[in-house]
């Protein structure tokens, strides 16, 4: 049985396709990431701080402003999200670089993160 496949060569445009493609991702250096994770946790801190001044705990929330809170909420999940993908790429970063005191640093931020997240969860938990 004969190969239905083409013979020919490659024209440019899958030359190209196949060239990108091919290519490994490049990690930023060890500067750039933390600059953009210092950037993405600014922006958390922001984002947790303005909703905790504007719900503070132990403070109920009028029905006709939960849907905003729960707005917010998602917005902080997001944020999380982002500050996450920052941190992956950092803690790759400094693993390979055997900065073991940075990488346990990173890692308690991030937990008070979360926790800071998680009271605001259990305290809102009716409408969010």
């Amino acid at each position: 049985m004969r190969s239905i496949c083409s013979v020919n060569n490659a024209g440019r445009k899958e030359s190209l396709a196949i060239s990108e493609s091919s290519r490994s991702k490049r990690r930023p250096t060890l500067d750039a990431a933390k600059k953009e994770f210092e950037s993405a946790l600014a922006k958390m801190n922001q984002e947790l701080m303005e909703f905790l001044e504007t719900y503070p705990i132990n403070h109920f929330v009028p029905i006709d402003e939960r849907s905003e809170t729960k707005n917010r909420y998602k917005d902080i999940k997001d944020r999380r999200g982002a500050l996450g993908c920052g941190a992956k790429e950092l803690r790759i970063l400094l693993n390979k670089h055997g900065m073991a005191q940075e990488r346990n640093e990173l890692e308690r931020t991030l937990e008070n993160i979360d926790a800071q997240i998680s009271t605001i969860r259990s305290e809102h938990y009716e409408y969010l």
